[in-house]
């Protein structure tokens, strides 16, 4: 399919040229590869060490501005009941003493 398209492609740029007189050189003829090119152009890659890099730069940034840092909550409270499916029950978790390492002092 390439092929044909690269061949009708080269076809008009030849009749054309011939058409008008040939006063410029001949045209470049388009490859298969060219036609292929065009409907599956080539990404950007970026090779290990690049990418270390990239994430090496990010992660300074972040250190430096502080954008992105991952912020810790303080619990609010702990949950009264935990559904237990081996037992199929609610179990009572209260603890007196959660939390108090929370507290302000």
């Amino acid at each position: 399919m390439a092929q044909e398209e690269a061949e009708n492609l080269n076809q008009i740029k030849r009749s054309t040229w011939e058409q008008g007189g040939k006063v410029k050189p001949e045209p470049k003829y388009v490859t298969a590869q060219d036609v292929r090119n065009v409907y599956q152009p080539k990404q950007p890659g970026a090779s290990p060490l690049q990418m270390k890099k990239l994430h090496q730069r990010l992660e300074n940034h972040n250190e430096r501005t502080g954008e992105f840092k991952a912020t810790v909550e303080k619990p609010t409270h702990k949950p009264r009941y935990i559904y237990n499916p081996s037992t199929q029950e609610l179990e009572d978790t209260y603890d007196h003493n959660w939390g108090k390492e929370f507290d302000i002092k």
